[in-house]
């Protein structure tokens, strides 16, 4: 994508989109003037939902050479929902010079953002802590599993899912100790004799995680999670399904402690459904406008739990 001729000459023919509410990209060869004049708040003022997949930068649109992946940040503040299914980055690409990071976007991301959705193999405590340092407090997480993101090619290895409810349930087990903390009393607190929470107690808990590090609220808890009103967790995370994760005792483990403590904190939990192959199938414009429609259906429908909770 580029409005640039083969002489290189930059003349901006973008005008601005002032009814477009929802972005999808999809696998896009951008050159970097033209992200700049398109992925922007002034032909796009109104964008509301953005879901982003391998946006890359080139330096030429004839040569089209890599330049890495692209994140438009201007577009960020204004978003409300921010969809991410890009593969996280390699350890080669992490040591490279100047590489950006597609979840960097969401640190960008103000206040009116209502719905994130991350992959399961990109949901790690660094992730969380991402989300803690900007100022976006999402009402609505979703952890998309590898079975509804198009360029997985159906792989689904049990390692990330471990991370990912290891990284959630030290999250909200941090929460939990902190909310236990809070309401003890002042006497219990001050002697060296008072009962412990047992999940204070717990070995995998590292007291680093949004403490030491000066993230998260004034008590070291992650901040963004007190108004968390639905967690969305892949179809795989639900023992209910034959063909859940099951067997290994430390994510059975995990996957409990955040769905207790959702409930104990009236945090609604959902298992995403399990997508077919009718999901990857069929016409490509019908697939991306059915995105764009299914982005706006759950800004509708989490504005509608806001309110119904608050």
């Amino acid at each position: 994508m580029s409005d640039r001729t083969t002489t290189s000459r930059f003349t901006p023919f973008f005008t601005p989109l002032p009814s477009l509410e929802t972005l999808v990209v999809d696998n896009l060869q951008i050159d970097g003037p033209s992200a700049a004049q398109f992925l922007s708040a002034h032909t796009m003022p109104r964008l509301r939902a953005l879901s982003l997949e391998n946006c890359r930068l080139v330096d030429d649109p004839v040569t089209s050479q890599d330049l890495g992946a692209h994140s438009p940040v201007e577009l960020a503040p204004q978003l409300e929902l921010l969809r991410l299914t890009s593969p996280p980055l390699s350890d080669e690409e992490h040591r490279r010079d100047g590489v950006v990071d597609p979840f960097d976007l969401v640190e960008r991301c103000g206040n009116a953002l209502a719905h994130l959705a991350v992959p399961v193999a990109s949901l790690t405590a660094s992730l969380l802590e991402t989300v803690e340092r900007s100022t976006a407090r999402p009402q609505c997480l979703e952890v998309v599993g590898p079975a509804s993101l198009r360029s997985s090619g159906g792989s689904d290895l049990f390692e990330p899912h471990l991370v990912a409810a290891q990284a959630l349930s030290t999250a909200f087990l941090v929460l939990a100790s902190s909310s236990t903390a809070d309401t003890a009393p002042t006497s219990a607190s001050s002697s060296p004799t008072r009962r412990r929470s047992p999940f204070a107690m717990s070995a995998s808990a590292p007291p680093s995680l949004f403490g030491a590090t000066g993230l998260g609220a004034a008590d070291g808890s992650p901040s963004f999670l007190v108004g968390l009103v639905e967690l969305v967790l892949p179809a795989t995370w639900d023992r209910s399904r034959a063909d859940a994760w099951k067997g290994n005792g430390e994510f059975d483990w995990a996957v409990a402690r955040v769905v207790r403590e959702c409930e104990r904190r009236g945090t609604a939990v959902r298992f995403e459904r399990r997508q077919g192959p009718s999901h990857v199938e069929g016409d490509e414009t019908a697939c991306v406008g059915g995105k764009g429609k299914a982005m706006l259906a759950q800004l509708r429908s989490q504005a509608g739990r806001r309110e119904t909770r608050w």
